[in-house]
């Protein structure tokens, strides 16, 4: 018996390592996962920095109201002890 492999068995010796046909289509998927994970993280770390900002703005405002309810809650208890 021969010790050659079979040219027609690609039995995985046509690997991305051979540079077959298989291994190249291979390769080309793998680089297309690759760049749509890289994309997906590049979109994913934007949306969340906006989410950071929209965050931080939501809590300046929240400081904002507890201001002005303090303010208000001043004078109820200034006119409260004024009109008694």
């Amino acid at each position: 018996m021969s010790s050659q492999p079979d040219p027609e068995y690609s039995g995985g010796l046509a690997g991305p390592e051979t540079g077959g046909e298989e291994g190249r289509e291979l390769r080309g998927v793998q680089d297309t996962k690759d760049r749509v994970l890289s994309v997906v993280e590049r979109e994913f770390a934007v949306s969340l920095r906006q989410k950071e900002q929209e965050l931080a703005t939501i809590d300046e405002r929240i400081l904002q109201v507890r201001k002005y309810l303090d303010l208000v809650r001043r004078g109820t208890v200034k006119k409260y002890y004024r009109e008694t």
